[in-house]
C-alpha cells in the first residue's frame, strides 16, 4: 500500500496554560492549523510558511503573539495565549499536512490591481482558497470555492460578499480584485489552498430557509469532520462559523464564530453519514440567503494526481 500523502486531524484538545506541542500526524509534515477555545475568544490559525507568526481570520489587525508559534514537520506548537491554549479549557480544530498538491500553502505579493496571481504562488489549481494579510494590518481572512460560480468572494468576517476579493479560481492560482483584503500593493498574504478529494475534502451550497433542514454532502460526516459555513449575505452579517462532528454530536455545540463569542444555539444540530443538519439560526440558515460551506475529514489518504482516489 502506498504510503499517505495527506493527512487530515480534527482535534479536540483541553488546553494546559504550558507550552505545548501537538502532534496528530504520522506521515506528512503540518501545514495549517486551526484551533478556537470553548470560551469567547477568536479563533487562532497559522500555515507552515507563517514562520512563528499567527493570525486571526476575522477583523483584529494586530500581530498575535504567543499563539501557534511553528507549524513543523514535528507537530504543532502552541503558546500560553487564552486563544489556543488556556488552563482547562477545551478546543477544537484541524491539522492538515501534505505532501502533495491536495492542500497547499503559500505567499503571495499584491500589485494593488486586479489581476491574476498564477505560476510560482499557486501550484496547482484550488477548489478551495483561505487567504489571510500576513502583515495582520488589514481586517478578516477571505473564503473562496469552486462552488461560488459568480465574481465575488466571502470575508469570513461579519461582512458580506464583495466582488474585489478572489473573482476567480484558474487552472494555475486564482484572479483577484483590488481589496486591500487580498491585493494590497503594500502587503503580502497567506493562503492554504485545498483541491476536492473525494471523502476527504468538499465544499458546497445550500439555501437558508429559517426552519430546520438537512444539508445533504458527498461525504461521511458523522465522525472526525471539520466543517465551516459562511453566507454570502445576510440582513445582519456574521462570521464565519465552524464546527467538528465531536463538538455537535458529542459535546451538545451547535458551532463557534470564528469571532469573539458565545457559542452558538440552534445552528449545526447534527452531523450525520450524509451530511449535516441545521437549526434556525441565522448565523446558518436564514430565510432566502445563500451559504457556502467546506468540509474536511479525519484521516490518511493516498490521493493521485487525478485527485480522484483518496
Amino acid at each position: 500500500m502506498s504510503r499517505a500523502n495527506l493527512e487530515i486531524a480534527v482535534v479536540k484538545r483541553t488546553g494546559t496554560a504550558a507550552v505545548a506541542t501537538v502532534d496528530e500526524l504520522v506521515n506528512t509534515p503540518a501545514r495549517f492549523a486551526l484551533f478556537r477555545g470553548s470560551g469567547s475568544t477568536e479563533a487562532a490559525f497559522a500555515t507552515d510558511r507563517m514562520r512563528g507568526r499567527t493570525s486571526y481570520l476575522g477583523t483584529t489587525t494586530a500581530a498575535l503573539t504567543n499563539q501557534i508559534t511553528e507549524v513543523t514537520d514535528n507537530g504543532i506548537v502552541l503558546g500560553t495565549s487564552d486563544r489556543v491554549n488556556a488552563a482547562a479549557t477545551d478546543y477544537y480544530g484541524i491539522i492538515i499536512g501534505a505532501r502533495c498538491a491536495a492542500a497547499t500553502t503559500g505567499v503571495y505579493r499584491g500589485v494593488g490591481i486586479a489581476g491574476n496571481i498564477q505560476s510560482g504562488h499557486f501550484p496547482v489549481a484550488p477548489d478551495i482558497v483561505l487567504a489571510h494579510c500576513s502583515t495582520h494590518a488589514i481586517g478578516a481572512g477571505v473564503m473562496r470555492t469552486a462552488s461560488m460560480t459568480t465574481a465575488f468572494s466571502t470575508p469570513l468576517s461579519n461582512t458580506n460578499v464583495l466582488n474585489t476579493l478572489f473573482t476567480d479560481l484558474l487552472a494555475d492560482g486564482v484572479s483577484v480584485g483590488t481589496s486591500a483584503l487580498v491585493n494590497s500593493a503594500s502587503y503580502t498574504y497567506d493562503y492554504l489552498a485545498l483541491r476536492e478529494v473525494e471523502g476527504a475534502i468538499a465544499h458546497g451550497t445550500y439555501s437558508g430557509t429559517g426552519a430546520a433542514q438537512d444539508i445533504a454532502a458527498a461525504m461521511d460526516m458523522s465522525e472526525g469532520t471539520f466543517l465551516l459555513i459562511k453566507a454570502a449575505s445576510q440582513t445582519t452579517p456574521t462570521h464565519a462559523i465552524i464546527a467538528t462532528s465531536e463538538m455537535v454530536n458529542t459535546d451538545g455545540i451547535s458551532g463557534f464564530r470564528l469571532s469573539a463569542a458565545a457559542a452558538e444555539t440552534d445552528a449545526v444540530l447534527a452531523m450525520t453519514a450524509t451530511g449535516f443538519s441545521l437549526g434556525a439560526s441565522a448565523t446558518v440558515n436564514e430565510s432566502g440567503r445563500t451559504y457556502y460551506w467546506i468540509a474536511l475529514k479525519a484521516g490518511s489518504y493516498n490521493v493521485t494526481p487525478s485527485r480522484t482516489t483518496a
